[in-house]
């Protein structure tokens, strides 16, 4: 199963997610809405919109909102409710703005190959449209945080690593051989 995505509007619908696909989206740094639907009569019974991607410690967070309170959560959090929903018989959807979408789209394309490697040991992944450059963060280890960047107009990769910056060009011809199986 890969994931469908449907245009309403100004919302893009994401549906049909394999579970992969899920946390794939729980990094990419996107603002969007997990919205729980009743089968049979596509009646919402929750939504819980997932803002900013956090580092805490080493373990990555997120923050939510839900019902009208904001929480800085970690992800198994966000799974429980995602079970809790699913065992009331709801369907779930990520809907994402149309604008917010496009800021992100390389990575929505990818998301049933990005390695599962990189989706648990980052904090976030992000694409600037503007510069057109591709950033993982990496959860902090021994108080460092490692970040990467790609750059797809010369296919380089900055890199930040405990010992210092590296450029590295030439290794690699596009985002997918970097970070996709």
């Amino acid at each position: 199963m890969s994931a469908k995505f449907i245009k309403k509007g100004e919302i893009i619908v994401i549906s049909d997610l394999s579970e992969r696909e899920l946390y794939a989206i729980f990094k990419i740094d996107v603002l969007c809405k997990l919205v729980f639907r009743v089968v049979s009569s596509q009646e919402i019974i929750d939504e819980i919109t997932l803002g900013e991607r956090q580092d805490n410690n080493g373990k990555a967070q997120v923050q939510i909102h839900q019902q009208g309170t904001i929480a800085d959560v970690g992800y198994e959090q966000v799974i429980a409710i995602i079970n809790e929903n699913e065992k009331l018989g709801s369907l779930l959807t990520v809907e994402v703005s149309k604008k917010d979408f496009q800021s992100v789209e390389p990575l929505m394309l990818m998301l049933k190959n990005i390695q599962q490697e990189i989706i648990n040991s980052c904090e976030k992944i992000s694409y600037d449209l503007k510069n057109l450059f591709f950033s993982i963060i990496y959860l902090r280890k021994k108080g460092f945080k490692q970040k990467m960047f790609y750059f797809e107009e010369n296919n380089s990769i900055l890199a930040f690593t405990k010992e210092g910056p590296q450029i590295i060009i030439g290794k690699t011809s596009s985002i997918e051989e970097l970070i996709c199986d």
